[in-house]
């Protein structure tokens, strides 16, 4: 885990499950299916959401191997 990179725990901890959720189901289903099953995995999680945070997760379920981005909002972006 790189330590270095603003709120790399909660990401971590989201990557981590969308990997069990895609784990699970595998690709071709809708997005929202995969939005329940991710929100019933961290809810289970009960990570700390309640600061505004300052990164992003794009997590594509889409091909048979989970890929993700992650995104960070610069200086200019506020």
């Amino acid at each position: 885990m790189n330590t270095d990179l603003k709120h790399s725990q909660i990401t971590e901890n989201i990557i981590g499950a969308s990997f069990e959720v895609h784990s699970f189901l595998g690709n071709g289903f809708q997005e929202v299916i995969y939005q329940r099953a991710l929100a019933y995995e961290m809810s289970e999680k009960k990570p700390d959401f309640e600061r505004e945070l300052e990164v992003g997760l794009l997590i594509n379920f889409g091909s048979k191997s989970l890929t993700f981005k992650r995104l960070a909002l610069s200086k200019n972006n506020r």
